[in-house]
C-alpha cells in the first residue's frame, strides 16, 4: 500500500488561477485501477484567499479526481477560513463514487463555510466537519482547545506534528 502524507502546512497568501486550485493542494488523485492508496492531509491550515474562475476550487483541496479502488483520503486537524462557495474540497470527480472501496475520513476538521464538499449534491464520508465562524477560530482558546488538544491527546508531536499559536494577525500559525 502506498501512503502519501501532507503535514504541517499553512497558507496565508493569495492563490489565484484558472484550474483546479486549493489552499493547500490543487488535485489529489490515484494513478491506476490497481493502486491502493491512503492520502492524509494533516495539521494543515488555510487562512489565505483562493480565487479561481473554475468551479474546482476548495479551501484545502481544489479537486479529488479519479480515485480508484482501495483509496482512503483522510483529513486530520485541518482548518479553513477562506470564504468560498465550498470550503474543504471544491470538487469530487464522479469516478470517485463509482469505486466500491473509497473512503473519506474527517477528524478534527473546522471550516467557516456552509458547504464543506460537493459532488452533484451527493456526499458521503465518515467523521465530521465542524462549522465555526472566522471570529470563533481566531482565538488562542480555540487553538488550545481544538487544534493543539488533538495533537497532544494523540501524542502526535512525537510523530512530527507541530503545535500552533495565535499570530499577531490573530490567525493560527505553526509554532
Amino acid at each position: 500500500m502506498d501512503i502519501g502524507v501532507i503535514i504541517n502546512c499553512e497558507n496565508t497568501g493569495k492563490i489565484s488561477g484558472n484550474g483546479k486550485i486549493g489552499g493547500i493542494v490543487g488535485v489529489l488523485t490515484g494513478e491506476a485501477w490497481t493502486d491502493v492508496y491512503t492520502i492524509e492531509v494533516s495539521n494543515c491550515i488555510n487562512i489565505g484567499s483562493v480565487e479561481n474562475i473554475s468551479t474546482r476550487t476548495g479551501g484545502i483541496v481544489g479537486e479529488i479526481g479519479a480515485i480508484y479502488k482501495d483509496m482512503t483520503i483522510e483529513f486530520k486537524n485541518v482548518y479553513n477560513t477562506t470564504n468560498l462557495a465550498i470550503g474543504i474540497v471544491g470538487y469530487i470527480d464522479y469516478s470517485t463514487y463509482n469505486s466500491p472501496t473509497y473512503k473519506f475520513y474527517f477528524e478534527n476538521v473546522y471550516d467557516c463555510n456552509d458547504v464543506h464538499l460537493t459532488k452533484n449534491n451527493v456526499v458521503t464520508y465518515e467523521g465530521e466537519i465542524f462549522k465555526k465562524t472566522e471570529d470563533e477560530m481566531r482565538t488562542q482558546d480555540f487553538i488550545d482547545n481544538t487544534i493543539n488538544k488533538y495533537i497532544k491527546e494523540n501524542d502526535l508531536e512525537s510523530q512530527g506534528w507541530r503545535l500552533w499559536t495565535l499570530g499577531e494577525d490573530k490567525y493560527p500559525k505553526l509554532f
